[in-house]
């Protein structure tokens, strides 16, 4: 089992603290996905309506934000 944490906003990790917080297993999230990323990305959505002239329910908005999200976590936890 692994604690989760996410990681400074201005403030990354350094090399050694990623290496020392992975031996005991605490999983870092990306400020991106922990803070702004449901807010960035919701944004983005709202301007593809408006530029598309659409205007989606919010259970599809949130469908999209959370296949949105999952892709980021996929490529975070793998794309190293």
């Amino acid at each position: 089992m692994s604690e989760n944490s996410s990681s400074p906003v201005s403030r990354p990790i350094t090399p050694e603290a990623d290496d020392i917080l992975e031996t005991k297993n605490v999983v870092i999230i990306p400020n991106i996905l922990a803070n702004a990323g449901g807010c960035v990305t919701a944004s983005y959505y709202e301007w593809i309506q408006h530029r598309q002239g659409e205007n989606w329910p919010l259970e599809e908005v949130h469908k999209r934000l959370q296949a949105a999200m999952r892709i980021a976590a996929i490529v975070e936890a793998f794309g190293k």
